[in-house]
């Protein structure tokens, strides 16, 4: 099944009837670290992160709308967050991993 543009018959796309905008623009600082102790027996790997997203689109199309098609610009973002990891040899053969989940120090909406 395809929706078509009730105005012109052609068939409805997000890439032919979405209001075009600018491009948007992330830029990702990082800085991270591995480490070893005990002989190389434990491992410590980490990273602290900053990301700023400018002008996030989102883009949908409803074919029950009579194929409507939507983009908008929305705010922008800020994230800062950690990222962690530890790896221990216990034994010969035996390793345990474990990884929390990402610590999100700050999450900042910008409106325009």
């Amino acid at each position: 099944m395809e929706a078509r543009d009730i105005s012109t018959g052609r068939t409805a796309s997000c890439n032919t009837c979405c209001r075009a905008h600018g491009s948007d623009k992330l830029t990702n600082n990082e800085i991270g670290w591995k480490t070893e102790f005990f002989d190389h027996r434990f491992q410590w790997n980490g990273a602290v992160y900053r990301e700023n997203w400018d002008n996030v689109q989102i883009s949908f199309f409803d074919p029950g709308l009579w194929a409507t098609c939507s983009s908008i610009q929305t705010a922008d973002f800020l994230v800062k967050g950690i990222e962690t990891s530890i790896v221990a040899r216990v034994v010969g053969g035996l390793t345990v991993q474990g990884r929390p989940p990402g610590i999100k120090l700050d999450r900042r909406i910008r409106r325009r």
